[in-house]
């Protein structure tokens, strides 16, 4: 079984992952990997595209932090898709949202690959 990074810390542009700073948004894949410098195409609005490279890996689980004050939206169509693929969803303002991944990771009977993004700012 592979494990994943605990997030450690966050505060605005800030977050701390296994002991590694980063000061840009970011993807955690399943594999513990971590892939920061992570933008979207329409800066505040999260699609398929920006994420397509996470969808890649069969997500059991995903979880979406929309920011300090949650300004990032998720486009309608990609919650759709989730749905119909079965990946279940948590999107919250980032604080809240690695409260949950944090759970999840540490849940011993969690099984299924996660995944998550996290848009570090605003």
């Amino acid at each position: 079984m592979i494990s994943m990074p605990n997030i450690d810390a966050y505060q605005f542009g800030r977050m701390t992952i296994g002991g590694q700073i980063y000061t840009s948004d970011l993807i955690v894949f399943p594999s513990g990997k971590v892939m920061d410098n992570w933008t979207r195409k329409k800066g505040h609005f999260l699609d398929y595209n920006d994420i397509k490279t996470l969808l890649k890996h069969k997500l059991k689980t995903i979880i979406i932090g929309t920011g300090i004050s949650g300004r990032m939206q998720v486009d309608p169509d990609l919650l759709s898709l989730f749905e119909t693929q079965d990946i279940g969803f948590d999107i919250h303002a980032s604080k809240q949202a690695i409260i949950a991944y944090n759970q999840i990771i540490q849940t011993t009977c969690f099984i299924g690959a996660i995944g998550a993004c996290f848009h570090l700012t605003c």
